[in-house]
């Protein structure tokens, strides 16, 4: 018996070249097939545990494999970092658009009843990692501050909407197939802590976006509502009118309120402004910056409107009341959606 297991490694050790040589052909033509023949070579080992000769075979082969499908993400990752774009109306990055593709070509690579390999979750969080990384350093290049906020908000959006709704659709099939759906979320879970980081940056820049639209189109009257509320959180009520005189108030009450139109006026300019940037109508983004944009400047008008009725008791209404706003908001928003 120990001659006939001397034999049978000599064997298995003789044709490790061979087997060397048929996985570089097969990676060559598509990289993703080393992992496949990875995956088959972990579970045919699992499934070799008390054939010593048979298990150094595989675990050689998985040594060469691993290598080849760590220099294939390496090589991705780099170019991942190179994709930093200089264009004006760059939309989502490249690298962005092609990663759902890149996912679907992991999950084909082996059977979806097995467990998630290692291997898929460690680079699914590579791949995400490197993705953000350039998303950032492209919101940094040399553009507008509008810009540079458009590019993260436009590019976390798009990881954060479309994991999120293929997590989701994962999770429906588990009253289908509780097996499928275990195993499978075990390799997608790895981009859930992602998407949920994604949501957070969106959601952070998307009131970074709108705030800079608000200050880009009014600048002075933006200053304004800051300075007032900076001295009515710092102040008692009554004290207001003497820190800041009521004509102070009123010159730009008058000034830029009657410019609160849709046609041609200041929410006209900013909505336009938002189409420029996003010029896709079908987009589902551009509805809701549109939606926040009419939501945080509504909450700045209305407060504004109490703090000036509250503190300067002669004045009676705004020129524009918070509701007749609203309703030129409200119209303008339906123009563009």
């Amino acid at each position: 018996f120990v001659k006939l297991t001397g034999m049978m490694k000599e064997m298995f050790h003789t044709n490790m070249p061979q087997l060397e040589n048929l996985a570089k052909l097969q990676h060559k033509n598509d990289h993703f097939q080393s992992l496949r023949m990875l995956v088959e070579a972990g579970i045919h080992k699992e499934q070799s545990f008390d054939v010593p000769f048979i298990q150094q075979t595989l675990t050689d082969l998985e040594a060469k494999l691993q290598l080849m499908f760590n220099g294939f993400i390496d090589g991705e990752i780099r170019w991942i970092s190179s994709q930093k774009s200089h264009s004006k109306n760059q939309g989502v990055l490249g690298p962005l658009l092609k990663f759902p593709a890149f996912v679907n070509q992991m999950e084909n690579m082996f059977d979806p009843s097995f467990d998630a390999p290692m291997q898929v979750t460690t680079t699914y969080t590579k791949m995400a990692k490197a993705l953000f990384t350039l998303i950032q350093e492209t919101s940094e290049l040399p553009q507008k501050l509008g810009r540079r906020v458009l590019v993260l908000v436009e590019n976390f959006y798009f990881f954060w909407k479309v994991f999120n709704e293929r997590l989701n659709r994962i999770k429906q099939q588990e009253s289908r197939s509780q097996q499928v759906f275990d195993q499978r979320n075990n390799r997608i879970s790895a981009l859930e802590s992602k998407v949920e980081e994604a949501h957070k940056l969106y959601t952070e820049n998307l009131h970074a976006y709108v705030r800079w639209h608000v200050e880009y189109e009014l600048p002075k009257l933006y200053k304004f509502w800051d300075e007032l509320e900076d001295k009515f959180a710092n102040n008692q009520q009554e004290e207001l009118q003497y820190l800041i005189p009521k004509q102070t108030v009123m010159a730009n009450v008058n000034k830029f309120i009657p410019k609160l139109k849709g046609d041609k006026g200041h929410i006209q300019n900013m909505f336009n402004r938002v189409e420029k940037h996003l010029p896709e109508k079908d987009n589902g983004l551009r509805v809701e910056v549109l939606s926040a944009l009419k939501t945080y400047f509504m909450e700045r008008y209305k407060r504004f409107e109490t703090q000036v009725l509250q503190c300067y008791h002669s004045v009676k209404s705004l020129p524009k009341t918070s509701t007749e706003v609203k309703h030129i908001f409200q119209k303008a928003f339906e123009q563009k959606i």
